[in-house]
This record gives C-alpha cells, structure tokens and sequence, in this order.
C-alpha cells in the first residue's frame, strides 16, 4: 500500500478483512468491503464514484444516511463509534 492510500486505512486495519494468502513469513489480507467504502468515501475522488456504487449495493446500503454511519463507525475492532477525520489533502496549482 501506498503512503497516500494508507492516510486512510484505520490504525489497527481492518478486522474483518479477509486473509487471501497465508505462509510462514507473509500473510496477505485484503481489505473488507466496508472498509474499502469507507476509505473510498473519505478520500471524496470523484474516479471512485463507481466503485462507492458498487460496494453500496454490495452491502445492501439504501440510504445517504446508512453509508455515513458506516463511515463513522470505527472498523479498528472493539465496536466503539467514532468518526474518523480524513487527512488534509494539499493540491498543487
């Protein structure tokens, strides 16, 4: 992963993200669908639009409001909610 994409990937990761290769020395996880939506959302790039409809009607989302609250709800374990703040982004003109 990438520095600009790991801005947005929860401190602790994902714990519900599915292990796609494991051997001794390297385990490879790939980040759960929730997880994805809610980096996607945060990172507000208009060339994820269609991977945030995809994954909205993936998991069955039907509300604005509903993929908020997952935004929101903190994907780093221990079922607590909060929200998260996405890093500031500087743009060169």
């Amino acid at each position: 992963m990438n520095e600009q994409a790991s801005a947005y990937v929860a401190p602790g990761g994902d714990p519900n993200a599915p292990r796609v290769f494991d051997h001794p020395g390297l385990r490879v996880s790939a980040a759960s669908p929730e997880h994805l939506l809610a980096m996607k959302v945060l990172a507000a790039r208009r060339r994820d639009a269609e991977d945030i409809r995809f994954l909205v009607k993936h998991l069955h989302l039907a509300s604005a409001q509903e993929v908020l609250a997952l935004v929101a709800v903190d994907t780093r374990g221990a079922g607590t909610v909060r929200t998260w703040a996405a890093p500031a982004v500087s743009r060169r003109r």
